[in-house]
């Protein structure tokens, strides 16, 4: 552990981690509606993961896109161990994992040991090293980040973790006090924190993470418990302002874009008209970004998109974006859910872009007349179909069916292994899609559903045979609810996986 200066969790994994916002057709699409140019060639990516973990999302990407080359960096040797195994197994051959220690990593070090990258991904890392490791960051992104090329940053911002930081504080300070792995201290280090968030201790009052836990957010189970060390005990936990991380992001010549979650770049998606007008009513210069914070604080991580070398996109690329149905939403509600607020497509204009979808992937120009009367931009159009989970972005056209069967082949595998880990914790897995470039993020139960529907062909079993497979599979759920799941599962999105060529 020296190398992180002993404050990193390295002796118990990670959950694998699946992200479509690590998805370069998600990027493209968050450039698109920002106006900045972003044109890479589509099947020839070279994509860098700093902090890559098991290699989840990294390794779906390697199966939708032979032409790509996919490199995963990581301090964890058993993480780099589990992701080249999942490489072998699955015969991708374009995907390398690295264990690699960036402290006094220079730029001249880090072109030696990695290619130029059209993007670049730290999907939780930033906020959890030392200064050191941010320096050795800042050394890859300044080498390796092509002109023109993106970097995706996921990071605990400030202010929502601030009723956080005395939870983080008291729960190093009992864990370096008990024995045993760090996912059991760290368990006995939150439980500690809950007894006292229940006297009265006013430090705790505003966690976000023991209000998520008391209100059946999170249930106490392994992986549950590997959040916790992974989460809050490294000493160099700190999350971020926003406004400083762009800061840091300059010095490798990084310019902001915007944010992966589509919907925060829409402030009247989150803040009442009085509030909007409070932010632009401050001093000319004062960043507004840094104060809408302040309205929209309560999001456990933030996902910033930057370019090196900002330039205005081409007047025609947001409508020539295309999307997918990823599934038929209940009672047809197209609605976004911001924590703060909700916003709703009108009933009508909803069930004209869901038909239109269910028939076959569509450019957003093709959309865009269905929404007449809206009152919606083509940017605001995208926003709703996507941030509502209706919707996803399509990569690219045609997929041969050696594609095709190659990411289905890692599919299994990825379900095979990580499977019943991420039902157990309710996390989610992301299954190759060649169509669209990346993962489709299910849970596991629907993407074991898929699987078998996938190997059924042509065919389409019934629910009931399908939930026995289901069962049979090894996932544990109730047999007296697994006709009822999956009916419901194919009810909404058999077709859209059919559409996307998922099966």
């Amino acid at each position: 552990m020296a190398g992180w200066l002993g404050s990193y969790v390295t002796e118990t994994p990670y959950i694998p981690n699946f992200s479509a916002s690590q998805s370069p057709a998600h990027l493209a699409l968050a450039c698109a509606i920002a106006g900045v140019h972003w044109a890479p060639d589509r099947e020839a990516l070279t994509i860098l993961d700093l902090g890559c973990g098991r290699g989840g999302s990294l390794l779906a990407l390697a199966a939708a896109n032979p032409g790509w080359t996919v490199v995963g960096l990581d301090y964890n040797p058993a993480h780099i161990a589990e992701a080249r195994e999942m490489a072998a197994e699955a015969g991708l051959a374009n995907a390398r994992f690295l264990e690699l220690d960036l402290i006094g990593l220079d730029e001249a070090a880090a072109a030696a040991a990695l290619p130029e990258a059209d993007v670049v991904t730290l999907h939780g890392m930033w906020t959890w090293v030392s200064d050191p490791v941010r320096e050795g960051i800042l050394a890859v992104l300044r080498s390796r980040v092509q002109p023109g090329g993106l970097v995706m940053l996921g990071y605990n911002a400030l202010p929502g973790w601030a009723g956080d930081l005395a939870l983080a504080r008291l729960m190093r300070e009992v864990a370096r006090h008990v024995p045993g792995p760090a996912d059991a201290r760290a368990a006995t280090a939150f439980a500690a924190a809950q007894a006292l968030h229940g006297v009265g201790a006013l430090a705790l009052r505003n966690s976000m993470v023991i209000q998520d836990f008391l209100g059946g957010g999170s249930a106490a189970s392994f992986g549950w418990a590997r959040y916790l060390a992974h989460e809050f005990l490294p000493e160099s936990w700190r999350p971020a302002f926003p406004l400083d991380v762009a800061a840091e992001m300059g010095r490798a010549k990084l310019d902001f874009v915007g944010q992966v979650k589509l919907w925060r770049n829409f402030p009247e998606l989150w803040m009442t008209p009085e509030q909007r007008k409070a932010v632009e009513a401050l001093p000319p210069g004062v960043d507004p970004g840094l104060v809408q914070e302040m309205f929209g604080a309560r999001q456990p991580l933030r996902e910033d998109i930057f370019v090196r070398g900002r330039r205005p996109a081409a007047p025609e690329a947001l409508g020539a974006m295309r999307l997918a149905l990823a599934r038929q939403p209940a009672q047809g509600v197209v609605q976004i859910d911001t924590g703060i607020s909700k916003a709703r497509l009108p009933p009508e204009v909803a069930e004209k872009l869901l038909g239109a979808l269910a028939e076959k992937p569509r450019r957003l120009d093709e959309l865009l007349p269905l929404a007449e009367g809206s009152g919606l931009a083509a940017a605001e159009l995208a926003t709703f179909l996507v941030s509502s989970h209706a919707a996803v972005p399509v990569w690219r056209e045609n997929v041969s069916g050696a594609a095709q069967a190659r990411s289905r082949k890692y599919n299994a595998m990825a379900l095979e292994r990580w499977g019943g880990e991420l039902q157990e914790g309710s996390y989610a897995i992301g299954l190759a899609v060649p169509r669209l470039g990346g993962p489709l993020i299910l849970s596991a139960e629907e993407g074991a559903i898929a699987m078998i529907l996938a190997q059924a062909g042509k065919a389409t079993p019934e629910p009931a045979a399908v939930a026995r497979a289901l069962i049979a599979a090894g996932l544990p759920v109730p047999p007296e609810e697994a006709e009822k799941i999956v009916a419901g599962v194919m009810r909404s999105m058999l077709g859209a996986w059919r559409g996307m060529g998922l099966i």
